[in-house]
C-alpha cells in the first residue's frame, strides 16, 4: 500500500546551512512507526545554503 507522507509530517533538522526533512528514523528523528522500508533506511530531502555543504567525513566504508 502507498502512504502518502507531506514535508511537514516528516522529521525536521535544521543547522542553519542545513534544512533536512527524515521520512524515516535518522540522527535525532526517531518514531518508531517509521523506522525503515525493508532494507531502505535513509530517504532525506535536503536544501543545502550555496557555497556551503558538508565537510570530509571519517567514513571509511563510503
Amino acid at each position: 500500500m502507498l502512504q502518502i507522507r507531506k514535508s511537514a509530517t516528516r522529521g525536521l533538522a535544521e543547522h542553519g546551512w542545513l534544512s533536512s526533512r527524515h521520512t524515516f528514523s535518522f540522527a535525532n528523528y526517531y518514531d518508531p512507526r517509521y523506522v525503515s522500508f525493508g532494507p531502505l533506511r535513509v530517504i532525506n530531502e535536503d536544501k543545502v545554503i550555496g557555497g556551503q555543504g558538508f565537510g570530509t567525513h571519517s567514513h571509511s566504508n563510503m
